[in-house]
Parts: structure tokens; C-alpha cells; sequence
């Protein structure tokens, strides 16, 4: 079973999204976070955002199998570096201007599935599902205002689940350009907070053939 395996390409990839949460109330959120003297009251001025970006960088190796019926199909593993920063809230008082923000990075250990719906010399078109698992690394909010404070911030295991579309366009012999969307739910839990947050992206990086 092994012998009919083998690993067709390594890909650099960089995908990001972008979503958005659950509005909280001032209360829940200050009795998780850490805060700073100025935010210790809440404020009638103080706007939910729930924004949220990601980034990430990392490697995706796809196995396919030598048995011709099964060249349209391949598993993927995937290792990367992913970066998420949310916007809690933002507001101002008494013409001042404050935030609170977070920075959280993760290492992801993904698996993954693509098949193969077109395949031409120079493009092909590929559609797929992606888990990951984010280990945290570590994790950071933010509260700006006439000053900046930083606080540790408390991760938990998160998770991701993703559906990509990707097109591929060829370079040079074996290289090829990666660029599609992709639509996705991740699961994350922030200094006890969960969040659900739904989110949606774009795919950018490079097909290395074996």
C-alpha cells in the first residue's frame, strides 16, 4: 500500500482571511483580559469591533498515488506559522482616542484532501478541505491610548476548518503559481473566552513538483 505512495510536490504557501466574532459585553470581556488603569471603567463611548486578520506562512506536502484512477487525488500534510490580530474594541472619551487589540501567533499542524478537476499543461484547478490544529505560541493584547500597555495574554488549542478552491498556473517545468479563495470556521479560545469565527480569505504561494 506504501509502495504505490509518494510525495508529488512541496508547496510555500501564504494564505490569509479575515472575519469577524462575537460582540461582548465590557463586563464578560474585562473580568477575562487583563486591563490597564484607563480601562477600568466601562464607558457608554466604547465600540465593539470583533475584527479579525490572519496570516500565515508555512509548507503543505502533497501525497498522491501512483495507481493511475487515484492521480487526481491527493492527501496533504501541512506545517505553518499563523499570526491572528483582533480588534476587541475602540472608542473615544473626552477627545481621546483608546483601543484594545490582540496578537496571538500559532504553530499549525494541518491534514487535508484536493482533487483535481482540470488538468492542462499550464493551469489546473483544484478544490479541497483542510483541518488544522493551532498549538499556541503566544498571545498579547493591547490597550492604546495617550500611552500603550501590553498584557500577557492566556491561548488555548484552537482549530480550523476550511474549504479551498485554488488555481494553478505554470512557471517554469514543475513550478507552478497558487492563488484561490477560501471560506472557513475556526475555533479559538482567548484568556477563557471561546470565539466561533467564521472567515474567508485568500490563498497565495508556489508549487514545487517532485
Amino acid at each position: 500500500m506504501l509502495d504505490s505512495l509518494k510525495v508529488a510536490s512541496v508547496d510555500w504557501v501564504f494564505p490569509g482571511s479575515r472575519g469577524s466574532f462575537t460582540d461582548r459585553d465590557f463586563n464578560e470581556l474585562r473580568s477575562e483580559l487583563i486591563f490597564g488603569s484607563f480601562l477600568e471603567a466601562p464607558s457608554q463611548n466604547f465600540n465593539w469591533k470583533g475584527q479579525t486578520s490572519s496570516t500565515t506562512i508555512g509548507f503543505e506536502f502533497h501525497v498522491v498515488s501512483k495507481k493511475a484512477n487515484w492521480e487526481d487525488h491527493s492527501a496533504i500534510l501541512a506545517l505553518r506559522k499563523q499570526v491572528m490580530n483582533l480588534e476587541w474594541y475602540s472608542g473615544q472619551d473626552d477627545s481621546v482616542t483608546f483601543e484594545l487589540t490582540g496578537k496571538y501567533e500559532y504553530f499549525q499542524i494541518g491534514v487535508g484532501y484536493d482533487y483535481r478537476s482540470i488538468d492542462t499543461k499550464f493551469f489546473k484547478l483544484l478544490s479541497g478541505l483542510r483541518l488544522d490544529l493551532s498549538l499556541p505560541v503566544s498571545g498579547f493584547h493591547t490597550e492604546k491610548t495617550l500611552g500603550e500597555s501590553k498584557f500577557f495574554s492566556e491561548e488555548k488549542i484552537g482549530g480550523m476548518v476550511t474549504f479551498v478552491l485554488t488555481f494553478e498556473f505554470r512557471l517554469f517545468r514543475k513550478t507552478y503559481l497558487k492563488l484561490g479563495p477560501s471560506w472557513g470556521l475556526g475555533f479559538y479560545n482567548f484568556d477563557g473566552l471561546q470565539e466561533v469565527i467564521p472567515q474567508s480569505g485568500l490563498l497565495f504561494g508556489f508549487k514545487f513538483g517532485l
